[in-house]
């Protein structure tokens, strides 16, 4: 049984029929690096009100810090060379990825409002925030 090769590549991305859904894909990107600006902005805002004194914890404050930067920081970076080097090695992924890329930033970002939103009723609202 024949397998058959993927003659899918980077410049068919380019053509009339993928030109759409390209522009779409990065305009999409686009809005959601904006939100995820302002939802950044928000959160320093949020950051420098003042809080309450601290409260210790039992468990957390009698064990030991341990370094976990290795593999958090490390992770992420295998994690997106993988993930930027199976979509160029096939290119029929480009544009899911840029329109499933655009979706889970712009989540990321709302995310950040949920937990201060009551707070905001109160008070004056910032001027990057969108009612």
């Amino acid at each position: 049984m024949e397998t058959k090769k993927d003659t899918f590549s980077l410049r068919n991305l380019f053509g009339r029929e993928r030109a759409y859904s390209l522009i779409i894909g990065l305009f999409l990107l686009s809005v959601a690096f904006i939100l995820e600006h302002f939802a950044d902005m928000y959160e320093l805002v949020y950051s420098m009100r003042p809080t309450t004194t601290h409260v210790g914890d039992l468990l957390l404050d009698n064990l030991p810090v341990i370094n976990l930067n290795i593999i958090i920081i490390e992770g992420a970076l295998l994690c997106i060379v993988f993930g930027a080097v199976f979509v160029l090695l096939n290119p029929r992924y480009v544009l899911f990825t840029l329109k499933s890329l655009a979706l889970i930033i712009a989540t990321r970002a709302f995310f950040c409002f949920p937990h201060t939103r009551w707070y905001l009723s109160r008070q004056r609202k910032p001027w990057f925030w969108i009612s």
